[in-house]
């Protein structure tokens, strides 16, 4: 009966179509700000039913861009992020909900522990390394999977120049710097405000002068 006229309960699915409520039609696409649900009796929805997600947008080449073709779907791998607090696919990081964060492979938007690096405050993706630049460098923190620009005291992590990340070990030779931003530093670059810090080899860390290890003095000169 293809081709004939008449209203129907249901608009035919292998002809993609969706029943528009504003007027009563079986069309291939939903107005704006409706959705097609695919899962029910196909008509346009102003919210997806869950687990759905809604998306209007499709990729041109590697850039996001908007699409005519209004659609429930069951992930956003097709473009974007499915973001569960407005159930639509997120055409940037800006659509996920905040205090989430757009993945780096699976198009989800998640909380930083979902990330495979880091969560990035600035650009609200999941990154690795973190961001730095020569006037600001940020680093990864494993204890809460965030992009910091100070490393926290529990667990005592110090921000490695060479990793970008978190860690309770300096690498190439840098010991801690408690004082200045919980840095690493070279063991002749302690911090001296406010408090005096003189390198300790063994101790790797930096450290006042009454704590220098025994059998060692705190030198102005040698630092």
């Amino acid at each position: 009966m293809s081709g004939i006229p008449l209203c129907t309960y249901l608009c035919t699915n292998d002809s993609g179509l969706f029943g528009n409520v504003l007027n009563n039609r079986c069309q291939g696409t939903c107005p704006s700000p409706y959705y097609g649900d695919q899962t029910r009796n196909r008509t346009c929805l102003l919210k997806c039913p869950w687990p759905y997600y809604a998306q209007n947008c499709t990729m041109n080449g590697s850039t996001i861009i908007l699409s005519s073709n209004r659609v429930c779907m069951l992930d956003c791998s097709v473009c974007g992020w499915a973001d569960n607090s407005s159930q639509t696919c997120a055409w940037t990081s800006a659509g996920c909900a905040n205090f989430t964060f757009a993945h780096e492979t699976n198009h989800l938007c998640v909380i930083s522990a979902g990330c495979t690096g880091f969560g990035d405050p600035l650009t609200r993706y999941c990154i690795s390394p973190c961001y730095s630049n020569s006037s600001v460098k940020y680093f990864g923190d494993p204890s809460t999977k965030m992009c910091v620009l100070i490393c926290p005291q529990v667990p005592n992590y110090f921000g490695d120049n060479t990793t970008n990340a978190c860690v309770s070990v300096c690498s190439n030779s840098e010991i801690r710097d408690w004082q200045y931003m919980r840095r690493c530093v070279n063991l002749a670059s302690c911090s001296r405000t406010p408090l005096v810090l003189f390198g300790d080899a063994s101790k790797t860390e930096c450290v006042t002068a009454k704590n220098c290890s025994d059998g060692f003095y705190g030198d102005n000169n040698t630092k």
